[in-house]
């Protein structure tokens, strides 16, 4: 039995209401990325306190093709873009995070009780795949 996580989880201490600070243009924000298409606007989104980084095209044809072709920015750490906290931490950031947390756990014949150190979401899959593969069960 694998037990994985689908997405990570961050500490959020603070959050950043874009939209309550007159944005110039039209602003798709979704708690864990704020989204534009107008290049004016993204300057604007790149001065703005409690913004990461720019998510490069790449990334977003990876993650999230649903905004390819949008310049799409994303929270400093430990922060979520809207009006308040509503947890101490949440889901929904790039994976590429420093700080993103991720569940694996593994049960079954063959696997002895142990505590890995924590590892990025990005290596859950060679990891499972490894497994699988050890166990005699990869196609």
């Amino acid at each position: 039995v694998a037990l994985v996580s689908d997405h990570g989880f961050e500490r959020v201490d603070r959050a950043v209401d874009l939209k309550s600070k007159d944005p110039p243009g039209e602003l798709r924000v979704m708690g864990f990325v704020a989204a534009t298409k107008d290049a004016l606007f993204a300057e604007w989104l790149r001065r703005q306190d409690g913004v990461g980084r720019q998510i490069p095209e790449s990334e977003l044809r990876e993650y999230a093709p649903a905004l390819a072709g949008s310049m799409v920015f994303e929270p400093a750490e430990h922060v979520i873009f809207g009006t308040k906290i509503f947890e101490v931490g949440t889901h929904g950031y790039f994976p590429t995070r420093k700080d993103y947390r991720s569940v694996f756990i593994l049960r079954g014949p063959g696997i002895r009780p142990r505590q890995a150190p924590e590892m990025s979401m990005l290596s859950i899959e060679p990891r499972l795949e490894q497994v699988l593969f050890l166990a005699g069960t990869m196609p």
